[in-house]
């Protein structure tokens, strides 16, 4: 579970006249997330989505409030504990595919997150990437690409759907 208490975030920026300004991106957010539930978050562009996002997943700290994992405050855990505590929850963009690395083979995107959160060898590790890639009808040839070079359909939702 994830509980957001009176969480702020707030951003200084340059106003008119090259002035020092504060905007608030979120302000005075509490909600409950239960980790059997998937939620979606919904709103027009710089209503704070991205921000809450990532406020959610401990990668930037609130300005005011309190992020609790399982009922412990995020900013007081070890490195290590929040490390295991984010891989339990995934955040996933509208565009997925704007968000990898251009410089980086569709393997390497793959694998990077299972190098962090696991202690596979180099072989188990490949076997994992070529198990989710063949659940996304990827095939190996196309992992050695750069994102750029897959189509706007690879992988497809509906390929993940047939799952």
């Amino acid at each position: 579970m994830i509980e957001m208490r009176d969480v702020s975030k707030q951003y200084r920026g340059k106003g008119s006249r090259g002035r020092s300004v504060t905007f608030d991106a979120v302000k005075q957010v509490s909600l409950t997330l239960r980790s059997d539930v998937r939620y979606a978050l919904v709103g027009e562009s710089g209503s704070g989505k991205s921000t809450l996002a990532r406020l959610l997943m401990a990668i930037d700290p609130p300005t005011s409030g309190e992020i609790l994992f399982d009922g412990a405050s995020v900013w007081e855990m070890h490195p290590r504990e929040l490390r295991k505590k984010r891989a339990e929850y995934q955040m996933v963009l509208q565009n997925a595919s704007g968000s990898l690395d251009p410089r980086r083979s569709v393997y390497d995107s793959i694998a990077e997150p299972i190098r962090c959160l696991t202690n596979l060898d180099r072989s188990e590790e490949r076997e994992k990437v070529l198990a989710l890639a063949e659940r996304m009808k990827l095939s190996a040839a196309q992992l050695e690409r750069l994102p750029h070079e897959l189509s706007g359909g690879q992988p497809s939702v509906s390929a993940w759907r047939e799952q």
